[in-house]
């Protein structure tokens, strides 16, 4: 439902109706291992993250979650920094 609304909210459509959205997947376990995984198993194309940083080096470094999909991942990764500082 969370995700559903987040679709509306962001494209205007639900997921089920947009072009842009082909699959919602929700799962449990380490965001790090779980998303490569899955992009793997769907045969997705691209995974793409959202990172911020707070860490003491600040913007200069991947989040932890980022950098875990970054090493593992067979598909590629483009991560797009987020943050509203």
């Amino acid at each position: 439902e969370r995700l559903d609304k987040f679709c509306e909210d962001e494209l205007g459509e639900t997921a089920e109706d947009s072009p842009l959205v082909s699959d919602l997947v929700v799962h449990s376990g380490r965001a790090g291992d779980e998303i490569p995984r899955q992009a793997q198993d769907k045969e997705a194309d691209m995974i793409v993250l959202g990172t911020c940083s707070h860490g003491l080096l600040g913007r200069g470094l991947l989040g932890s979650t980022a950098s875990r999909v970054v090493q593992t991942s067979r598909v590629p990764v483009l991560v797009i920094p987020n943050c509203h500082n």
